[in-house]
């Protein structure tokens, strides 16, 4: 892992979006176990004079975090061909893989998925309404509501009832000349002095909870869904209690350790 240098996947989306019940914790089961692995590895050691050494470096854990959803859920087959069961046995040799440190094959076999090109794409009739619902079933309306309503017809605007753009302009209030902001940019220097942010279990619960699923996957196709799925899960089971009983804190030291900027610099 430490050689590694992952590139960008010849896909577009993993299956996180379609993964649920059994197969969802699976995979929820896996990357709590990888986070939790990740925070231990995180931690510096006690003697100042190890810090160097290379058994120390957290690196390969934070690059599993990022790459899980490219190793184990990248896409094989079109969405609407994978029958439930077939997914689930899928996915379960993929995790079994994974914990037994098959990493290389996983990339490999992810490498080989490619996604239609923009002009394929074009060549298919949009499928509005399967468009909207995928977006409905991942609790964001505003999409669903907006996929199905672009496609319409636009008003025109004319000097009969409807108005006229030229008055509605000339009714506009004048802009408030607001001087202009510029954020400063925030880094590794300016962080030495700063005070350590501590994110509360509570606060990054209600945060994931609150998230809309299905947004768009980052450029190793990781997406916040993994997340907002550990902060969803409902537990149901003794079993599935016990193992998720430190999830809140699990997740609060991870999301805090980002806050501050304690991540690998191949990482950040």
């Amino acid at each position: 892992m430490h050689l590694l240098d992952p590139e960008e996947p010849t896909f577009r989306q993993s299956l996180i979006t379609k993964v649920h019940g059994r197969t969802e914790d699976l995979i929820t089961s896996l990357a709590l176990d990888l986070i939790e692995a990740t925070n231990e590895a995180n931690k510096s050691p006690t003697a100042k004079k190890i810090h160097s050494k290379s058994e120390f470096d957290a690196t390969p854990f934070w690059l599993l975090v990022v790459l899980l959803e490219q190793l184990v859920l990248f896409p094989s087959k079109k969405a609407n061909e994978i029958k439930e069961g077939s997914l689930h046995a899928e996915i379960s040799r993929r995790v079994r893989l994974f914990r037994s440190g098959q990493i290389k094959q996983l990339y490999q076999e992810s490498k080989l998925v490619t996604s239609k090109s923009a002009a394929d794409f074009g060549k298919e009739a949009p499928k509005i309404q399967k468009s909207a619902q995928s977006a409905a079933d991942n609790d964001n309306f505003k999409s669903a509501i907006a996929r199905l309503v672009k496609n319409l017809p636009i008003a025109q605007i004319t000097d009969g009832e409807n108005g006229n753009i030229g008055t509605l302009h000339k009714l506009h209030p004048p802009s408030l000349n607001l001087p202009c902001t510029n954020n400063t940019r925030v880094t590794r220097g300016s962080k030495l002095n700063r005070k350590r942010v501590h994110i509360s279990p509570k606060m990054v619960m209600q945060g994931l909870r609150g998230l809309n699923k299905g947004k768009a996957g980052g450029l190793q196709a990781d997406s916040l869904d993994l997340f907002i799925k550990l902060a969803r899960n409902p537990n149901r089971g003794k079993k599935k209690k016990t193992q998720f009983a430190n999830k809140r804190k699990t997740l609060a030291h991870f999301f805090t350790s980002i806050a501050n900027g304690e991540v690998p610099e191949k990482i950040g």
